[in-house]
């Protein structure tokens, strides 16, 4: 079950990365920026930033929720973790969503 969820999970990211309609989901909101947006809100601090991550924690929450029976993925790492692991996939990637990056971390990192 737990495969099955990531694997829908990553087939709605491939098809909605830009915040476009998909089969599966839409994503909208502060996700859909650039990583580079990311890194550079990471720099100047304030509201930008705030709200990018106000984002991951909602996107997150709602990874848990929907693995919830396999695995709570937020319980090893504090936010703050999660925040370091995300900036640096972003500033790897700056083209790439923060959505995309959030759903890396998630999937490759806190669902191992």
């Amino acid at each position: 079950m737990k495969k099955l969820c990531q694997l829908l999970l990553l087939s709605a990211v491939l098809f909605s990365a830009s915040g476009h309609s998909a089969m599966l989901v839409t994503v909208t909101g502060a996700g859909t920026d650039s990583c580079g947006d990311w890194v550079l809100a990471e720099k100047a601090a304030g509201t930008p930033q705030f709200i990018y991550k106000t984002w991951v924690d909602g996107y997150l929450t709602g990874f848990n929720m929907s693995t919830i029976m396999e695995k709570d993925i937020l319980r090893e790492k504090g936010m703050a973790e999660i925040y370091v692991l995300i900036s640096d996939y972003c500033k790897k990637n700056p083209v790439k969503s923060i959505m995309m990056a959030t759903n890396h971390i998630a999937v490759n990192v806190l669902a191992k």
